[in-house]
């Protein structure tokens, strides 16, 4: 049942730039059961990232991190900020190393291992519809990372 329940469809959209851009939409009573996880474990999750970890459950969050670089840019000007963005980072963690996090987490916060071992032990199926004809179906895997679209993913990839 967890393998159907986290399987997710595949849509093609078109980059402007170029290319395929692919979108994964999870099953709905998959997404509402994480989502009400999410709810639950909220102060959990806060406590859990706190003080390292802005951008989950924390109203402000970015505008805390952007305050803070310019203070600490105002305080030593001799100093440079990089940003870098890794592709397709979701998707590029491990799942061994999700799953020793959770396992090892303070609090309640192992209480979440159940569920998401449950939907992340064995790979996701994605199905993807080719656009001339529904009876065509390609099936494909989803092996490491977490979901997109997944309400817990932000989470568990943190």
């Amino acid at each position: 049942m967890a393998y159907l329940l986290g399987a997710s469809h595949l849509l093609a959209s078109e980059k402007p730039s170029g290319g395929v851009r692919p979108i994964a939409v999870g099953e709905e009573l998959y997404r509402l059961i994480a989502r009400s996880l999410g709810f639950q474990f909220r102060e959990t999750l806060v406590d859990h990232f706190s003080p390292l970890q802005f951008g989950m459950a924390t109203c402000g969050g970015c505008k805390t991190i952007i305050h803070g670089l310019r203070a600490t840019l105002d305080l030593h000007p001799d100093w440079v900020f990089l940003q870098v963005d890794i592709r397709s980072a979701f998707n590029t963690v491990s799942r061994e190393a999700l799953f020793h996090e959770l396992s090892v987490a303070i609090g309640s916060l192992d209480q979440l291992f159940p569920f998401v071992s449950s939907f992340y032990a064995c790979h996701s199926p994605l199905y993807f519809s080719h656009c001339s004809c529904e009876d065509e179906v390609s099936l494909l895997s989803s092996e490491s990372g977490t979901r997109q679209g997944d309400p817990l993913g932000g989470s568990l990839f943190a």
